[in-house]
């Protein structure tokens, strides 16, 4: 198979997208640190060169450079007039800043992007549970077509329920809004396919898809999850309109948090279920009660401080600020962690922050030096203090 087309960095870019699928947080840190060429060296290389955790990535290049023709993959795109982005673009939305080292390795956009990093200066992030109730989609709904008519680009998954929802009211806001969605799966297959009526109407109308992920692949489960952080990250606010204990929306809710972003929650009957996740993030993590869009307008315009809010004192002491500024991207992941749930174990650690182990440890030594977490023994670790 031949690969001469790999002559610059955005097609390099499309090939290491598509290996990300099956490796995502590994290959997306290797290109963060190492560059796209680097990393595409080491990983086309006999042995994958001296880089560490590459292995699995160098595995999985010989499985897929045998089966798929990725020159192809590029072609498909071009021929659905896709637009591929990468960070040096002048579209590549500056709110990805804070994504750090889970910054994409490129996104791939179908519709209208030539306002993309526009619609990132001034836009709210509306998400909820698929399974919700009329009320939801009706405050999701008229909310989306509010906020609109007030400048704010609409932004969610494209999912059934909440998200689908708060598409249509972009839809009919009066003003041309920004209508974007963020898919979990290959960019050439919009998820879900039951939505395919509202899609083709938002790209009639100017919206725009955005995804990871190259081809027509269909989502993997922790796909959504990881595709929350992005939601996250580009938008200026996030409101959870309906969400349960265990919905995804959570899940974005949480990202926003980690990224110092406004977080709103629209509050329900407090014997429904499907709001038990909204209340949860009200009591919890001080999130805005929004009630109307004005509301979403005064929450996003505001100031949020999420170490502030996350613990007991007002002030954080000027040691800890310099501590906290001088750690990785890996070692705020971690104390993220460890502000969620105080002992932590290097099994669990490494599981929800897709690491090895090794690194994991390493990290852990680095944060025990700083004073900021300390060893129980048995591969189990607890914060000191109000990390």
């Amino acid at each position: 198979m031949n690969y001469n087309f790999l002559d610059d960095e955005l097609n390099i870019r499309v090939v290491l997208s598509y290996l990300a699928q099956f490796n995502p947080t590994t290959l997306r840190r290797l290109v963060k640190n190492y560059g796209a060429f680097e990393t595409y060296r080491h990983i086309t290389s006999s042995t994958g060169g001296k880089i560490p955790n590459i292995q699995k990535v160098v595995d999985k290049w010989k499985e897929v450079s045998k089966s798929i023709d990725l020159k192809q993959v590029v072609d498909d795109f071009v021929k659905a007039e896709g637009t591929i982005i990468i960070p040096s673009d002048k579209l590549w939305p500056k709110n990805f800043q804070y994504l750090g080292d889970d910054e994409p390795i490129a996104l791939f956009a179908l519709g209208n992007c030539e306002k993309l990093d526009e619609y990132s200066k001034k836009s709210v992030s509306l998400v909820g549970s698929r399974v919700c109730t009329n009320y939801g989609r009706e405050v999701a709904t008229n909310m989306a077509s509010e906020l609109g008519d007030m400048g704010y680009a609409i932004v969610s998954g494209g999912a059934i329920g909440i998200d689908i929802s708060a598409h249509i009211g972009a839809l009919n806001s009066r003003t041309k809004c920004g209508n974007i969605a963020f898919m979990p799966s290959g960019i050439l297959r919009l998820y879900p396919k039951t939505n395919d009526i509202v899609f083709r109407r938002m790209l009639q109308m100017g919206g725009v898809f955005l995804a990871e992920y190259p081809g027509n692949a269909s989502p993997k489960s922790y796909q959504f999850l990881e595709r929350n952080r992005l939601i996250a990250a580009f938008s200026n606010g996030t409101v959870v309109v309906e969400a349960s204990w265990r919905s995804g929306a959570i899940s974005t809710a949480n990202w926003a948090l980690k990224y110092n972003k406004p977080l709103g929650v629209v509050p329900g009957m407090i014997t429904a279920p499907s709001f038990a996740g909204c209340h949860q993030l009200i009591r919890e993590c001080n999130a805005t009660t929004i009630t109307c869009a004005d509301d979403v307008d005064e929450m996003c315009l505001g100031e949020f401080d999420l170490l502030k809010a996350q613990l007991k004192d007002d002030e954080l002491s000027e040691k800890f600020a310099r501590k906290y500024d001088n750690l990785s991207s890996t070692e705020r992941d971690i104390i993220y962690e460890f502000r969620k749930k105080r002992t932590q174990t290097v099994d669990e650690l490494a599981s929800v922050l897709y690491c090895e182990k090794s690194d994991v440890l390493a990290q852990l030594a680095r944060l025990q030096l700083s004073g900021l977490v300390e060893s129980l023994g048995d591969n189990r670790y607890t914060r000191k203090g109000d990390i």
